[in-house]
């Protein structure tokens, strides 16, 4: 349940014991399930940004939203944006909720691999090319060699072993 520490505490625990007690109570016991969903968006589609879209997916499997599967698949289509990767959010919510055993659990989330520098570069550069086009891609790509190449003109230079900087949502 979303509430003020998200605005203020970007790392806020959103399934806090306290947070899911207090809606079992409201709701009544058994009435509730939960979702990882930003945990499962990383690992199962590479960016917590699709986990809205895979929380629809596990609300509308439960019935719990009135519009038809063509209606949302089709709303998915006319907005255009990672329309392949929304739509694969939406079905791994729906099984989430059918086979929760089927998805990987969220500590495993915690196990891969580090990236390096130039993969982060690259699949963020990935990203915005499907979420809006290769030019908007292009323009960030070319404001980090801007700053790659600063860098090493001030005698620092980030090698291969260096850890990339965090991804939003990371401690800094």
């Amino acid at each position: 349940m979303p509430t003020g520490d998200v605005v203020r505490f970007r790392d806020a625990d959103l399934a806090s014991p306290v947070r899911l007690r207090a809606i079992e109570r409201v709701i009544g016991s058994g009435n509730l399930t939960t979702l990882n969903a930003n945990a499962l968006a990383e690992r199962l589609l590479g960016d917590s940004v699709y986990a809205n879209i895979m929380m629809l997916g596990f609300a509308w499997q439960q019935g719990l939203v009135p519009v038809s599967l063509e209606a949302l698949t089709r709303a998915i289509e006319l907005n255009g944006v990672a329309i392949e990767r929304n739509k694969q959010a939406f079905a791994w919510g729906r099984l989430a909720f059918v086979d929760p055993d089927f998805l990987p659990k969220a500590e495993d989330t915690a196990a891969k691999e580090q990236e390096t520098l130039d993969q982060v570069i690259t699949r963020r550069t990935d990203f915005l090319r499907d979420y809006q086009n290769a030019a908007y891609a292009s323009r960030y790509r070319a404001a980090v060699d801007r700053v790659r190449h600063a860098e090493a003109a001030l005698g620092g230079d980030r090698n291969e072993g260096a850890p990339p900087p965090p991804q939003a949502g990371e401690a800094n």
